[in-house]
């Protein structure tokens, strides 16, 4: 199954669940907190789940994000809305997490999937995972960019523009039918 980008609506609906709770096929899932403060920051950062699993109140100063990707090994400094950061901040003083303690302890990648396959299943929805919400960062950049691919490809810290347009769906069919259509006189 290949995964989507999220829509907005679709992001606002799994968070308001994901925040209020719900019963399906007899089974409850309660407020999770903890796991709308990971969705949200994937779906405001790009960060890969597993990278936002491993973050701490203390990579969240000075008004940037520090981190070292796993995957990847780069590091990355880049401002991020001081909303989300007061997020993050108020998310850790109300749970008694310090500031080089894991935001997100015992809560595995895993955990995070199952978590919103059991949210996507009631919403009937098959092609949303995790990585929907990196997806969702990358075009909702990449609309505000005014399409500026170059400007997504470095947030999402990849290597080639060619990576980013797999992320964003364009096809190669699309930049050639865009490239023969163009005429300015």
């Amino acid at each position: 199954m290949k995964t989507r980008a999220l829509k907005i609506e679709e992001y606002k609906k799994i968070m308001e669940i994901v925040r209020s709770g719900f019963h399906h096929e007899g089974k409850k899932f309660r407020p999770n907190s903890k796991l709308a403060l990971a969705l949200s920051i994937q779906a405001n950062t790009g960060l890969r789940i597993g990278d936002v699993l491993q973050l701490t109140p203390k990579n969240f100063r000075d008004g940037k994000l520090y981190i070292r990707e796993k995957k990847t090994d780069k590091e990355q400094s880049r401002p991020v809305h001081s909303r989300l950061i007061e997020i993050v901040l108020n998310y850790a003083m109300e749970n008694g997490i310090k500031g080089g303690d894991n935001l997100f302890y015992r809560l595995s990648v895993r955990a995070v999937q199952k978590h919103l396959k059991f949210i996507t299943d009631y919403l009937q929805q098959d092609d949303i995972s995790t990585h929907s919400f990196r997806k969702f960062y990358a075009h909702t950049q990449y609309e505000n960019s005014e399409h500026n691919i170059e400007l997504v490809r470095d947030l999402l810290n990849h290597s080639s523009v060619g990576i980013t347009q797999r992320y964003l769906g364009v096809t190669r069919k699309e930049v050639e039918e865009a490239s023969k259509n163009h005429f300015v006189g």
